[in-house]
């Protein structure tokens, strides 16, 4: 998103979306790679349609991270792959490990003209 003088004000919100979504590329990225068996994936829209967080059992025998008592977040992006007239989405979490994100779920809808 670039702002210039005519344009309006960008909203923190939108900042926020912007920079998650840049960290979350590679994994999505990579599932559509996967998904469609394409080195290059083309997709012309991605945006953040839920955010949660929960806290996983605590257990002392594992470290304080997502799996050994920690709060976790889900991420649910959707993505429209150009090629494919389809629109992806995917679940996101870091159950797995405290900083990392994996796609744990994938729905693929046709879009409609």
């Amino acid at each position: 998103m670039n702002q210039t003088a005519t344009a309006r004000p960008v909203s923190k919100e939108e900042l926020l979306e912007d920079a998650l979504l840049q960290q979350l590329h590679p994994v999505i990225y990579s599932t559509l790679q996967i998904l469609y068996h394409e080195k290059y994936p083309a997709m012309d829209h991605e945006r953040i349609v839920r955010i949660a967080s929960y806290l996983t059992g605590f257990r002392p025998d594992r470290q304080a991270s997502a799996l050994g008592g920690a709060k976790v977040f889900q991420i649910i992006v959707e993505v429209r792959a150009v090629r494919h007239h389809q629109v992806v989405r995917m679940v996101l979490n870091n159950e797995r490990g405290a900083n990392l994100y994996s796609v744990s779920e994938i729905k693929q809808m046709n879009i409609r003209d």
